[in-house]
């Protein structure tokens, strides 16, 4: 369904039936040893019925987890790529295309994770960059392999790769995002997801784009859009009405939704009821 007024929005050679994604969000379905469960696959199906374009599963580790009481989904390991695949089916054929985010929790536990954290725990310099370019490189790579159309890189929450833009760690996260478009290619899309607050995320923006990221995502409103060539997901905190969203088209490229879990869409579909 596209709602009225919405222009075509086309990434590569992937269409959207219209600008809006469900981000995506840690929940309690996924088995502690992070396989999928049939209660996640229900549960973005429920997500895809939404409507919305994309539907972004996740978020899914690169690297294996620092516990047994793990809930995130994995995409480090080949044996995870069976309910991976069933998860990208079930969202593109409840119509949306499928989405994962993929990060690397640092020395974070998933638990700690979804109850929130305010800091970064631990020190870069202790995870080896082989291996850290390898996990993004290899996470890219499987994502595709088992369906996903669109690979997001996620720099906030206090993980990894936020500490990294918070540090400066230019060199290293030129080569994490050199490795991963690598393993991307031209059949899928590569986002990066940036805290706005954060002191360096207009320069790692800038950066990701000129290296041939295809989407920066972000907090905020339209006053982001002018700096990235329309190359731009903002995240719509609260419902807009129809004519404010209106204005804002033409100016960015998507339009991602929070959804709270249990399954709470409503407010997305606000946007499609108008």
């Amino acid at each position: 369904m596209r709602p009225p007024d919405l222009p075509v929005t086309r990434i590569k050679n992937i269409h959207f039936k219209n600008p809006f994604v469900i981000l995506a969000q840690a929940t309690s379905l996924t088995n502690p040893n992070g396989r999928v469960t049939p209660e996640v696959l229900m549960y973005y199906k429920s997500l895809a019925r939404s409507e919305a374009a994309v539907v972004i599963a996740g978020p899914a580790t690169v690297t294996p987890p620092n516990s047994r009481k793990y809930s995130l989904l994995r995409v480090d390991q080949p044996k995870y790529l069976d309910g991976l695949r069933a998860l990208s089916k079930i969202i593109h054929s409840n119509g949306s295309i499928p989405g994962i985010q993929v990060v690397h929790p640092g020395a974070y536990e998933a638990n700690e994770i979804q109850a929130g954290v305010s800091t970064f725990k631990g020190d870069i310099d202790d995870f080896a960059v082989n291996k850290l370019l390898t996990a993004y490189r290899n996470a890219g790579s499987r994502s595709l392999e088992v369906g996903f159309r669109y690979v997001e890189l996620c720099a906030t929450g206090h993980l990894l790769l936020h500490r990294m833009v918070e540090e400066d760690r230019e060199d290293l996260l030129a080569e994490v995002f050199s490795q991963t478009l690598k393993s991307i290619g031209d059949e899928g899309i590569l986002g990066f997801r940036v805290n706005p607050a954060v002191a360096n995320a207009e320069k790692y923006a800038r950066l990701f784009l000129e290296a041939g990221g295809d989407l920066v995502c972000m907090d905020g409103g339209a006053e982001l859009a002018g700096n990235h060539d329309g190359k731009l997901m903002i995240t719509l905190k609260q419902p807009h009405p129809g004519e404010q969203l209106r204005n804002l088209i033409g100016s960015v490229q998507l339009y991602g939704m929070d959804v709270a879990f249990k399954g709470k869409h409503d407010q997305v579909l606000h946007y499609f009821r108008g």
